[in-house]
């Protein structure tokens, strides 16, 4: 008979799968966040789609990937091109680059070109606080800051079901 699995919920946001007969995976290092769990039973693939954020302002990068990680993905952070150079050639595979077209350094489109050039099906999304955009210049969408949480996720998930 296989084993049954029910949740048990811990602290808000987290649970912890527990399951019936011999198996019981109750171990506090076993805590996953809600939609990675429902993710994982459910089939999707989110948690499996890595995230680099690059953004210089530290409290919108960190308010991204919060945003993105409670949603179910892997997120890497970057402050600017450097630092995100030495992810995108970390060997793990990134799904999306979401940058910042005002960076120390190069600009955004400048930071997408190369990080295409390491992976030619990386999806790019763009962020940009300001009107004056060259629009010719994206290769991906442009989102306008502040992002509302809602359109980030469903740009990323757009973004990722395109060809």
């Amino acid at each position: 008979m296989p084993e049954r699995a029910s949740i048990m919920p811990l602290a808000k946001g987290e649970y912890r799968p527990k399951f019936s007969r011999s198996l019981d995976l109750t171990s506090d290092a076993l805590r996953v966040p809600l939609p990675v769990l429902v993710n994982a039973i459910s089939g999707d693939t989110r948690m499996l789609e890595r995230i680099l954020v690059v953004e210089d302002d530290a409290r919108l990068r960190h308010a991204l990937s919060r945003e993105l990680e409670a949603a179910g993905y892997d997120v890497e952070q970057a402050h600017d091109y450097r630092d995100a150079l030495e992810v995108l050639e970390d060997g793990k595979r990134i799904s999306v680059l979401l940058v910042d077209l005002i960076l120390p350094g190069v600009n955004g489109f400048a930071l997408g070109r190369m990080a295409r050039m390491r992976s030619r099906n990386l999806k790019i999304i763009y962020m940009t606080g300001t009107d004056d955009v060259p629009m010719h210049e994206a290769d991906g969408p442009i989102l306008h800051k502040p992002v509302h949480p809602a359109v980030l996720l469903s740009t990323v998930r757009d973004s990722l079901r395109a060809v």
